[in-house]
């Protein structure tokens, strides 16, 4: 009874042990049953020796450490380089950021250019003769923001005193013309009216555009030493125009260029020609009794395409011969600084058609009658130009269409009359003592008898008049075409 009692306890006692050694090990305990226990391993079953987290729910990585979160990246600070390419402002105009570059920097060291920068500051509510002005550049990223100060030197100009860049049409209570049914445009600027400022300290030091000085009542001026081309000569505020030899320099306001159309009936293409003399002291050729030789043919003082006046209008070089034995020389005085290019700016400029001027035998006689002077032969004619700037020839000046009177007509209210601006006034040109008369102007067309002669249109209006080329006192009436819509 006992032996049966034992081995019934030896049993039971087996068969506890071989079920913790299968169930334990699932409850986390790590039990091994040796081949000489109750339980034996297989090839395939794996080694018992997981070790676990205290829970279940904690066993997939938790031992695993998280990885430090990379440190943020933030601006630290901002450096301008350069300084503002634009001096000139006018008023109202918003500040040009052109010439900054904004660098930025960073926390890591990193730096890179930045875009979308302010600029605070600035002004242009007023005038300026060149104030110092201080702005502050800033920049944002993120919640950072960072500044930088720049300073310069500024102008600010009236907003009249812009630049007409494109032809503006005068009402009849703007303007009344030299022809009482003209249409007359502005287009352009040019010195012309003598300034009312008092002394030096009115206009800027130096020149701040094309040129020209700058003054308290912000508009342009041009400084000139007076040249007249005789005694008595008064400007438009009655003050007189000092001669040559009192070495005086005045100021001449730039204003709009006052243009009557020609053909204002004729399709889009119209022919302008200035309403007054706006320069003188400039010959139709320098030397009256040279001839130049170009391309084995010879080029008479008279010849407008080798003209000294064709040059100073279009910024062109031209053809010089001092003396019968002198070699010839290229003049480069006015090339690329002409007329054109002082009264127009170079947007301006591109509106202006390039005209081809006629310079035949025919253009030097009367609208009327082309073959009036000389059966119509000219020796002296040249070969047609192409031009942006050019004078009216003697059958232009002459055309009724146009609404000129006949070649020989003269006095009141005729319209080829040319009154001088005081500018031109300063700078050598004749003026009729009549105040309804004007000053004579140069046309291209050569005179049939003469090499050293040229046409003009005189004081009173008469087409029927001529001078020698080299003569400085020739009022300058420039012309071109440009397309407008009507």
């Amino acid at each position: 009874m006992k032996i049966s009692r034992i081995i019934l306890a030896v049993v039971l006692a087996v068969s506890i042990i071989f079920l913790i050694c299968l169930v334990v090990p699932r409850f986390g305990k790590n039990i091994l049953c040796e081949k000489d226990s109750f339980y034996e391993k297989t090839e395939s079953e794996p080694e018992l020796e997981t070790k676990l987290d205290e829970t279940e729910a904690d066993d997939a990585g938790a031992a695993e450490k998280e990885p430090e979160a990379e440190p943020e990246i933030t601006l630290t600070r901002i450096k301008v380089h350069g300084e503002p390419f634009k001096k000139l402002y006018y008023v109202g105009d918003d500040f040009d950021r052109a010439g900054i570059t904004v660098i930025a920097s960073y926390s890591n060291g990193s730096s890179k250019t930045a875009t979308g920068w302010t600029a605070s500051g600035f002004s242009t509510e007023k005038i300026s003769l060149g104030d110092k002005q201080t702005l502050t550049i800033s920049y944002t990223e993120g919640d950072v923001t960072e500044t930088a100060e720049v300073s310069g030197l500024f102008y600010i100009a009236s907003k009249e005193a812009k630049p007409v860049n494109k032809p503006v049409l005068l009402s009849n209570d703007e303007y009344t013309g030299t022809f009482a049914d003209g249409v007359y445009y502005k287009f352009g600027n040019f010195p012309q009216t003598i300034s009312s400022l008092s002394g030096d300290e009115s206009y800027t030091k130096d020149v701040v555009y094309n040129g020209y000085y700058l003054g308290a009542d912000g508009y342009f001026y041009e400084k000139c030493k007076e040249n007249p081309n005789e005694g008595g000569y008064k400007y438009s505020d009655g003050s007189p125009v000092d001669k040559a030899s009192s070495n005086v320099e005045k100021y001449f306001r730039v204003e709009p260029i006052k243009w009557r159309v020609l053909n204002p009936s004729e399709g889009k293409e119209k022919i302008l020609v200035a309403e007054n003399v706006l320069m003188s002291n400039v010959a139709f050729y320098d030397y009256s009794n040279i001839t130049r030789k170009l391309d084995d043919k010879a080029v008479y003082p008279n010849n407008y395409k080798h003209s000294k006046i064709r040059a100073y209008l279009n910024g062109l070089s031209y053809v010089v011969k001092e003396k019968e034995s002198a070699e010839q020389t290229v003049n480069e005085v006015y090339l690329n600084k002409g007329f054109l290019q002082k009264a127009f700016t170079s947007r301006a400029q591109k509106l202006i058609s390039l005209s081809v001027v006629e310079n035949e035998p025919v253009s030097a006689n009367p609208s009327s009658d082309e073959n009036l002077w000389n059966e119509g032969k000219n020796m002296f004619a040249c070969e047609n130009t192409k031009d942006k700037i050019f004078l009216l020839s003697e059958k232009e000046v002459t055309a009724g269409t146009f609404g000129f009177a006949e070649y020989d007509d003269y006095g009141r209210g005729n319209s080829r009359i040319r009154k001088t601006t005081d500018y031109a006034k300063a700078n050598f040109a004749h003026q009729s003592a009549g105040s309804a008369f004007g000053g004579w102007w140069w046309l291209r067309s050569p005179y049939y008898f003469r090499t050293d002669f040229a046409l003009n249109c005189d004081d009173t209006g008469s087409a029927y008049d001529f001078d020698m080329v080299s003569t400085r006192r020739g009022g300058v009436v420039p012309a071109l075409s440009i397309s407008i819509e009507d």
